[in-house]
């Protein structure tokens, strides 16, 4: 096998066990027990605040 190929397998292999990793700490953790907790997080409904130092549009004065 080509030096080249074995990297790209690797990767390969790397992002597929960091995944499982990450998905078996996640179920261990109980951070998918509450399915519904995101849509009980409130949104404000205030508008977004200015960005300080954004130069503005002409149309937007």
């Amino acid at each position: 096998m080509t030096f080249g190929l074995q990297i790209v397998v690797g990767w390969m292999a790397f992002v597929v066990i960091f995944a499982l990793v990450t998905l078996a700490w996640a179920v261990y953790s109980g951070q998918l027990d509450d399915a519904d907790a995101l849509t009980r997080i409130p949104f404000s409904e205030k508008e977004p605040a200015d960005w300080p130092g954004r130069p503005r549009d002409a149309k937007e004065v």
